[in-house]
């Protein structure tokens, strides 16, 4: 009898789910981030450019990641260590996108701070 790869199974589950949860996130950050840089950013084009740059970015990044760290995984043995892999994967997942939403935000405030971009009022 052949022996089951769960790695492979891990894989199948955590790589669709992961896509998702960045690409959710990344349209739901452009759509209502675009507002906030347009009030930062008083050139209309340059605004929507460094939005669209950002969510590339931000997709590369995160997708990147995701996919790199199959390569870390160790051997999955069985179908309850496959279950606390992936939910420990896809919430390292999360806790980075976290991560870098907060960064940003408070980046854009350094830069509005520093005149470098208008200021909000």
């Amino acid at each position: 009898m052949e022996r089951i790869n769960f790695n492979i199974i891990a894989y199948f589950i955590y790589l669709p789910i992961t896509f998702y949860i960045t690409i959710y996130v990344g349209k739901v950050c452009y759509v209502n981030g675009e507002v906030f840089i347009l009030k930062l950013i008083e050139n209309v084009q340059t605004a929507k450019a460094v939005n669209k740059l950002l969510l590339i970015g931000y997709y590369l990044l995160n997708l990147g990641f995701a996919a790199l760290t199959l390569s870390y995984w160790s051997v999955i043995e069985n179908w309850t260590q496959l279950i606390e892999v992936i939910s420990s994967k896809l919430g390292q997942i999360v806790l980075l996108l976290g991560i870098m939403h907060f960064n940003n935000i408070f980046i854009i405030q350094f830069f509005a701070k520093k005149h470098i971009i208008k200021p909000i009022h």
